[in-house]
């Protein structure tokens, strides 16, 4: 079964400053976001960067990388950085609804009332 996906943005966790990237290749890096809970670190895959919001740094300074890809949150250098690069952005979150019906209230012929959409993230 194919399940289709959207972007959404959560204003509950859309966003993160000079996170350090995770290394595909030494000139291809990850975004990612890191969460301590307890002493444990989790790292979260981004794969939506949001358009025209991604700060790169190199060792502080701010880079210029040869390429971002908003759709998998891979970001390019035309040679390997000297040290592990950082960035700041807002993402969205990649998800589909949870249900194939959606219970709608009609109380006007132009007025409908949905009163919970239930989404879950999908994990590309």
């Amino acid at each position: 079964m194919v399940r289709y996906s959207f972007r959404f943005k959560d204003w509950n966790d859309y966003d993160a400053a000079d996170v350090a990237m995770v290394e595909v290749s030494p000139t291809v890096w990850q975004l990612v976001k890191r969460y301590n809970v307890g002493g444990y670190e989790h790292i979260r895959t981004i794969t939506k960067p949001v358009l025209g919001t991604v700060g790169v740094k190199i060792g502080g300074s701010p880079v210029t990388p040869s390429s971002i890809d908003h759709q998998t949150g891979l970001v390019t250098f035309g040679a390997a950085p000297g040290s592990a690069p950082t960035a700041t952005f807002q993402f969205d979150v990649p998800v589909r609804f949870d249900t194939d019906s959606l219970p709608v209230q009609a109380n006007a012929w132009d007025q409908q009332i949905v009163s919970a959409i239930d989404l879950v993230e999908v994990l590309e």
